[in-house]
């Protein structure tokens, strides 16, 4: 337990496979101190929140939309984790688009 003005800490970032394909659902778990209050995965200028579902767990499920081909390459993801007070921690994963 971490109290709420201590910095966030990300534990660990599981995605159910670092490889999307259009059409696919796929799924992310990050693991927290337990002071966090929003996880956000950032990636080409979008952000998307995952919701909470316990103290330091955030989990999100997503259907992947077809894309264009010129779109079907590997980018590098910002997960990012914030407190309360507006600190924030982050992780780089890489995942592919196919």
């Amino acid at each position: 337990m971490l109290p709420p003005d201590a910095a966030p800490q990300i534990l660990a970032v599981q995605l159910s496979d670092p490889v999307f394909h259009g059409g696919e659902t796929v799924s992310a778990i990050v693991v927290t101190s337990t002071n966090v209050a929003a996880v956000e995965i950032r990636l080409s200028g979008h952000a998307m929140r995952l919701p909470r579902t316990g103290f330091g767990i955030f989990q999100i499920t997503y259907q992947v939309p077809r894309v264009p081909f010129w779109m079907r390459k590997t980018y590098t993801a910002q997960v990012v984790a914030m407190n309360t007070a507006g600190a924030e921690a982050s992780r780089d994963v890489s995942v592919s688009l196919r």
